[in-house]
């Protein structure tokens, strides 16, 4: 996915993006589906498109996943703005299945009208939210083949929704799309990235400078997630946000003292989080090193 990072300042390549209404950078991040776990993050000036780099990334990311999965196929989810004639391309050449979103246009417009008029008919009579899933082939212009496009159609109360995804996957449209759906937990992700771990912080003046902190941030994530699921597993946190782990586990107050061989961290005899911070400080003694 792709996010947008304000600016403020007179960082380098800190563009306006139209899109967006705003000066920013437009970082690039890749998240494994099942886990949440970062895999890479990339900054960007803030006029690039979604789709920038993506094609790089997966260059860097493809050969190590292989190795350390070499029985393992890899599946790719990405916002509309992914779904370009490269990455397609890129995807397919790796031999990745993927579903994309992608922008609607006449030709599609024409495709569905009809399933459209059938499902507001049915939510008119029945006054019941309307769900429908079906797909269609089309090879646009700039497309070596005909490619698979999956519809997503929903009436409601609250109005129409009608999307599309295009796939080189096999199989029900409705599993497809349930699958591509869920690819909205990587805002919450993305949201623990920005806020937990403040990756929006980014005001050096060069470009350089604020990408190399952004993969400082990225590694920060990085340990406190396998810090939860490691540590934490079985406790009341082992699902809490990166956030409310900082401020119920790691944001306490101590007097530091250095000694010649030690640093000394001196805490309060008692606090609200005490048991849980000792716990988890066991747990860590008795980790392998």
């Amino acid at each position: 996915d792709s996010t947008d990072d304000p600016t403020h300042g007179t960082q380098q390549l800190a563009l306006f993006h139209g899109h967006y209404d705003q000066h920013m950078y437009h970082p690039l991040v890749w998240f494994e589906g099942r886990t949440g776990l970062l895999l890479r993050t990339r900054l960007r000036p803030g006029r690039d498109p979604s789709a920038a780099f993506v094609v790089e990334d997966l260059r860097h990311l493809l050969p190590p996943l292989r190795r350390r999965f070499p029985h393992t196929p890899i599946f790719l989810r990405g916002d509309a703005g992914m779904a370009t004639p490269a990455v397609e391309a890129k995807l397919e050449a790796e031999g990745i299945g993927y579903v994309l979103g992608i922008g609607t246009n006449r030709v599609f417009k024409a495709r569905v009208a009809g399933l459209i008029t059938q499902a507001e008919a049915r939510h008119d009579r029945t006054h019941r939210p309307v769900h429908l899933r079906t797909s269609f082939r089309h090879r646009a212009k700039s497309w070596p083949h005909p490619r698979r496009i999956l519809v997503k159609i929903d009436v409601t109360a609250q109005g129409r929704n009608v999307r599309f995804m295009v796939t080189n996957r096999r199989g029900p449209a409705a599993d497809l799309i349930a699958w591509y759906d869920d690819r909205g937990a990587s805002e919450n992700w993305i949201k623990e990235l920005k806020l937990d771990i403040h990756a929006d912080r980014l005001s050096c003046h060069r470009f350089c400078a604020n990408a190399f902190r952004l993969q400082l941030h990225s590694v920060a994530l990085l340990l406190l997630a396998y810090f939860r699921r490691s540590v934490l597993a079985g406790t009341h946190l082992e699902t809490a946000t990166i956030g409310t782990i900082r401020l119920q586990l790691l944001k306490v107050a101590a007097r530091v003292r250095r000694s010649v061989r030690r640093l000394w961290f001196h805490l309060a005899s008692h606090w609200p989080g005490q048991p849980r911070f000792t716990a988890c400080h066991r747990a860590l003694a008795r980790a392998p090193t």
